[in-house]
């Protein structure tokens, strides 16, 4: 999973590296905010099919064959449509005089092959087969990250447009390795669309709640491309990528953990959710610590590697280190939540924040530009975790209070 991890952050690490220093601040920063724009409707896409999909699983394993078959058919129509609005109000929601083959081009990547990538990932991560699970992830961003090394040594110029197509191309060539290697491995059957209309309404919170997260994480880069410069939406992207490039391995984890927190939710509840992860907590918040004083410390060479127009990435990445502390803690007692059957009170907390963190950016962001970003950030993150905190305890009350009250009619009895 750490390899998983690495492969999705780290290699994109790489590529837009490379991209940066070849497009200038201004140019990454528009390709930046579409890219946050299909994150921020990812989660939609893919309607929650690839949890369900390892929840169903772990539950039942001979069913992986429809339950794979349902979430590719089910992720690559919601994508097509999804993509296709965005396109029609694209002149609304996308940098100014970014043209719409640009965008079109980001949208068929993100929205709708790379979805169909992680479907095929989730597959094999139900199953347990991480190497797999990892080889999937790390086949998409090595091709991104060669298309890339090709413009850098000069195999074609490297321009918005240029990039554009080779970061479709490229993806495409991905999600079709993919797809027929997990087909082969998981086996296809016919797509079990009674279980879908059975499971929609838990895939919508699901989705509504990895939608809110992605708002709260990616909102901020869009807004600074439409309410300041794409040239702060680049360096802004770049510290923060920095940022989420060292938190991968506590993604890692977590991602690896992710149907154990189901198994013991379907066990013990919340209390064993949490007890599960006060177990993972001392290695992630640990590192997380580490890893923030060490982004602090190396937050200077950010412009020697990306270039002179990325200055400002330092300050940017300095205030924004310490968030990898504030997200292991955070994402701890979401996933408890999630496992022990209580996403739709963690998907609310993700609405509360996201709404929240639009208004400060729309806010912050024409005052102070990527500062208010920063700040807005910082806010949202560290009040979400207040939130999931004061969640979590009042629900394992009310799961206590529910045990006391059986075991005292049974007494009674």
């Amino acid at each position: 999973m750490l390899v998983n991890k690495f492969g999705r952050i780290g290699l994109q690490a790489g590529y837009f590296v490379l991209i940066a220093r070849q497009l200038g601040a201004s140019d990454f920063g528009a390709f930046a905010a579409v890219v946050a724009i299909a994150g921020i409707l990812a989660p939609f896409a893919a309607g929650g099919r690839m949890q369900l999909m390892i929840r169903n699983i772990v539950q039942k394993r001979a069913s992986i064959g429809e339950q794979l078959a349902t979430s590719l058919l089910a992720t690559g129509l919601s994508a097509l449509a999804l993509g296709s609005v965005v396109l029609l109000v694209s002149s609304w929601v996308a940098p100014d005089n970014l043209p719409v083959f640009v965008i079109a081009m980001i949208l068929v990547a993100d929205l709708f092959l790379s979805r169909i990538v992680d479907v095929a990932s989730a597959g094999y991560i139900a199953v347990r087969r991480m190497k797999r699970a990892a080889a999937c992830v790390v086949l998409l961003q090595l091709v991104r990250l060669m298309a890339a090394v090709a413009a850098f040594i000069g195999l074609f110029e490297m321009t918005l447009k240029s990039w554009s197509v080779a970061y479709s191309t490229t993806t495409l060539l991905a999600a079709i390795v993919v797809v027929v290697v997990a087909a082969r491995d998981l086996g296809l059957r016919r797509p079990d669309l009674a279980r879908y209309k059975r499971d929609a309404p838990l895939g919508y919170q699901f989705s509504v709640g990895l939608a809110s997260q992605s708002i709260y994480n990616d909102i901020d880069k869009a807004m600074l491309g439409s309410l300041s410069t794409t040239a702060a939406a680049g360096l802004y992207t770049a510290a923060f990528r920095l940022m989420d490039v060292a938190f991968t391995p506590v993604r890692a984890m977590l991602g690896a953990a992710e149907p154990r927190f189901f198994e013991k939710g379907g066990q013990g509840g919340l209390r064993a959710t949490l007890s599960y992860a006060r177990k993972l907590a001392t290695p992630a918040i640990g590192y997380s610590i580490l890893a923030s004083f060490v982004l602090v410390a190396c937050a200077p060479l950010a412009p020697v590697v990306l270039g002179a127009s990325f200055a400002e990435a330092t300050l940017a990445l300095r205030f924004l280190a310490f968030l990898t502390v504030v997200r292991a803690a955070q994402y701890l007692l979401a996933d408890s939540l999630t496992g022990a059957g209580y996403q739709g009170r963690r998907t609310v907390a993700q609405i509360c924040i996201a709404v929240l963190n639009v208004g400060l950016n729309v806010w912050l962001i024409p005052l102070y530009s990527w500062q208010g970003a920063v700040v807005s950030s910082i806010l949202c993150d560290a009040l979400l975790l207040l939130i999931l905190w004061a969640i979590a305890a009042w629900t394992l009350r009310s799961e206590d209070a529910v045990v006391s009250e059986l075991l005292d009619e049974r007494t009674s009895f």
